[in-house]
């Protein structure tokens, strides 16, 4: 898959930064989110919102923002801490969903392509 790499080094699938669906900071919350995410674990957890709105120069509220657009989306889901996890004032976990954009060939093409 072809990515771009922005500033702060976080690399995002081409066919995310071409879409007209997500706003620049939803792009790059998701490859953040992305970069966190492994083969070897269901979901992305034991990260605040605090720690992504550092990791990618924004505030937190922008940040509560951009994973409830993500979530609406369907780019994640969002599971909320509950029962003891929630005593223990546990993240958030977060899942990646395969989103049919990944599958568009018009978006996975670099310009000169065409």
């Amino acid at each position: 898959m072809l990515v771009i790499t922005y500033n702060n080094g976080i690399n995002v699938p081409i066919c995310l930064a071409r879409s007209k669906l997500l706003k620049a900071t939803e792009v790059i919350l998701l490859g953040c989110l992305y970069q966190l995410y492994s083969d070897e674990v269901e979901c992305i957890e034991n990260i605040t919102q605090n720690e992504l709105a550092i990791r990618i120069g924004k505030s937190v509220q922008v940040v509560n923002r951009a994973l409830k657009k993500l979530e609406k989306n369907n780019f994640i889901r969002i599971q909320k801490p509950t029962g003891e996890d929630l005593l223990n004032h546990k993240p958030n976990k977060y899942f990646p969903l395969f989103h049919s954009i990944f599958e568009d060939k018009e978006f996975n093409i670099l310009p000169d392509q065409n």
